[in-house]
């Protein structure tokens, strides 16, 4: 049997804590959730199981996770030049990517909302603003790509809104 070939050990709540970089607390709330994987065994669970369940459920984590293990891209973000500027609306755009089980049509976040995790500190400060004397000169407040990527790919919170996925429900991506 090859090294590829032989199954992943099943993981304690200490193990998938480290894994997405989250607090135990956090880990025995999902367990408690009727869509997380049944254990394997008692207090230890199948991580190729638990990774789907986070690719659905809390896929900053995923990323977050994914990230951590080398993969550059896990959720597929478009490639835009690092500082290109994004406006609150565009911004609130690439946040979907955190959304994935919202309806399509609520997977984008509001620019207003956008403006508003901005002052409560929720989001980055815009990088650019009209009349910043930088060049070139901004028309509107706004975000290089880098700033939104990095805020992207270091969020591991669940949306306000979750919706809980189970296979039965969802598509394999």
């Amino acid at each position: 049997m090859t090294e590829p070939e032989h199954a992943a050990l099943p993981m304690p709540i200490r193990a998938i804590a480290l894994r997405y970089d989250v607090a135990e607390q956090a880990v025995r709330r999902w367990t408690k959730d009727p869509t997380f994987p049944e254990p394997v065994k008692k207090g230890r669970w199948d991580p190729q199981l638990v990774d789907r369940w986070m690719r659905r459920n809390n896929p900053g984590a995923w990323a977050y996770a994914q990230i951590n293990q080398g993969v550059e891209n896990p959720l597929g973000l478009p490639e835009l030049p690092e500082d290109e500027l994004l406006d609150a609306k565009r911004f609130g755009e690439m946040l979907a990517f955190l959304r994935p089980n919202h309806p399509e049509e609520e997977r984008a976040v509001p620019a207003t909302t956008i403006r508003s995790y901005e002052s409560r500190q929720f989001v980055p400060m815009a990088d650019r603003h009209p009349g910043d004397d930088l060049e070139p000169p901004a028309e509107y407040v706004s975000w290089r790509w880098s700033t939104v990527r990095g805020h992207i790919h270091g969020s591991r919170q669940l949306s306000a809104k979750r919706v809980a996925v189970t296979d039965d429900t969802a598509q394999e991506s």
